[in-house]
């Protein structure tokens, strides 16, 4: 290698790492396309990686993804005039350039599924779950379950002493 190339080889080895220590340049910021109306309960907004509580007269941004709480409800009132409602357990990301039937058609339950009557004895709980996912916790439906609940508690461990007595005949 001649010695007329090292310094043009540094060169471009010196520029390559400037540029990428360069700031990526930003996204122009979200459009604002209406605000938030009536809110009720839990209502969550996210925008990119970041998530908040939904506010009263706070902004309707381009891109953003309104999520219901399982008792929360949200007006979104559109510049054009349009009003969409959210329910319980529901969600709609506002898209750009759509019309107000669009808006209202995007509107999404949480799980595919309608709305949670009530959660008790042989109801589905699958609203809930996808609510739960959301929320970063899993619910457990034990009301599905045919199988009866462990008994016992294992009696006198060998050797004797300590351990769980047992319980006493049922009906007896």
């Amino acid at each position: 290698m001649s010695t007329k190339t090292l310094p043009l080889i540094g060169a471009v080895l010196i520029a390559g790492a400037a540029w990428a220590q360069a700031p990526a340049t930003t996204p122009p910021p979200a459009k604002v396309v209406g605000k938030v109306g009536l809110v009720q309960g839990l209502v969550t907004v996210s925008l990119g990686t970041s998530v908040a509580s939904v506010v009263a007269n706070g902004p309707v941004l381009e891109g953003s993804r309104f999520v219901t709480g399982s008792a929360g409800s949200l007006d979104l009132d559109f510049n054009e005039g349009c009003v969409v409602k959210l329910a319980p357990n529901q969600s709609l990301t506002v898209e750009p350039g759509k019309s107000c039937n669009d808006r209202k058609g995007a509107v999404a339950w949480l799980t595919g599924g309608g709305p949670v009557v009530a959660a008790g004895a042989g109801n589905s709980l699958s609203p809930l779950v996808g609510l739960g996912y959301v929320a970063g916790i899993a619910l457990i439906d034990s009301t599905t379950s045919n199988t009866p609940a462990p008994t016992g508690g294992g009696g006198t461990p060998p050797g004797g002493g300590g351990g769980i007595p047992n319980p006493p005949p049922s009906g007896q």
